[in-house]
């Protein structure tokens, strides 16, 4: 082989090792870029379905339906409301405090005599709003109430806890911060593909976000199904710790759909425009042949 050919054949690979250079670090940044983007899919989804949960209104109302059914009001309510209303005719306070229930809840003198109803009403409002500030620990009024985390009781206890307004109050920031991060992230995907990959990319990422918590959100809610005893209170934590749990396999399961009606979107729209190309490629020898002739001045004489 003689130096010239040496040179060129240096030259070539000098090349080939800068193109595959340059086009690596470009498929490892949109590789990095993606994936940070599912990362932040998932911890968005993460906390939208907690702000979702203990929003005031809808963690209110799953309170109260764990406080009726764990504390059998109606059976309290109808066994010592007689005794209330005695005790507001010979006791001079104004606060009267439910034998036997479990919360730091008390009626007014003018509130023990309401009808059944407005009195259940009045008395689990309350309860869910003392709930609802203090977390499960407002159901131990001694103190002294204590589980293991790992054991059935203390998860369900941990998670009927995070029905809160201070879990409220952090998932609401965190949902800003990580919008303004999606948005970001979101823009640099778009510009370090092309053409129709952007959709087909974009929506794998986000479905690669949103399965995760799909998934999770579907074991946890399947193992809370099945833990505790035949205690009415570990039932009653069971049932909200299920209803907190169908709230992100919900969501994750409608940003999935959306993620995967990203990608076929990308992939037809890329199908058709290469069916498109190839169909122009196919008919450009016909168009050549038809305007050669009546360019060429010998064909014309």
């Amino acid at each position: 082989m003689s130096p010239s050919d040496r040179l060129v054949e240096s030259h070539d690979d000098q090349r080939e090792r800068i193109y595959l250079s340059a086009t690596g670090s470009h498929d490892g940044r949109r590789t990095l870029l993606s994936g940070a983007l599912a990362l932040v899919v998932f911890l968005l989804l993460l906390a939208l379905s907690t702000r979702q949960v203990t929003a005031p209104a809808q963690a209110r109302r799953l309170i109260e339906s764990g406080i009726a059914s764990t504390t059998d009001i109606d059976r309290l309510i109808a066994e010592n409301q007689p005794t209330l209303v005695q005790l507001t005719e010979s006791s001079p306070s104004n606060g009267f405090a439910i034998p036997g229930y479990p919360l730091n809840v008390y009626l007014a003198r003018n509130e023990v005599s309401l009808p059944p109803a407005q009195l259940r009403a009045v008395i689990l409002s309350r309860s869910s709003t003392l709930v609802y500030e203090q977390g499960i620990s407002a159901f131990d009024r001694t103190g002294s109430q204590s589980f293991s985390r790992f054991s059935s009781q203390g998860l369900l206890d941990f998670l009927a806890g995070q029905v809160s307004a201070r879990a409220y109050d952090r998932a609401s920031s965190a949902a800003v911060v990580l919008t303004i991060v999606l948005a970001l992230v979101s823009g640099a995907v778009l510009v370090a593909n092309d053409g129709w990959s952007r959709l087909r990319v974009l929506g794998i990422a986000v479905l690669a976000g949103a399965a995760p918590v799909a998934f999770l959100s579907g074991v946890a809610w399947l193992i809370a199904g099945r833990a505790g005893g035949s205690d009415p209170y570990v039932l009653d934590l069971r049932d909200l710790a299920r209803a907190v749990l169908t709230v992100p396999f919900r969501d994750a399961l409608v940003v999935a759909i959306a993620g995967l009606v990203l990608v076929l979107s990308g992939a037809a729209f890329g199908y058709l425009d290469r069916r498109a190309a190839s169909d122009e490629a196919a008919a450009l020898p016909d168009l050549v042949g038809a305007v050669s002739p009546s360019l060429d001045p010998l064909a014309e004489e």
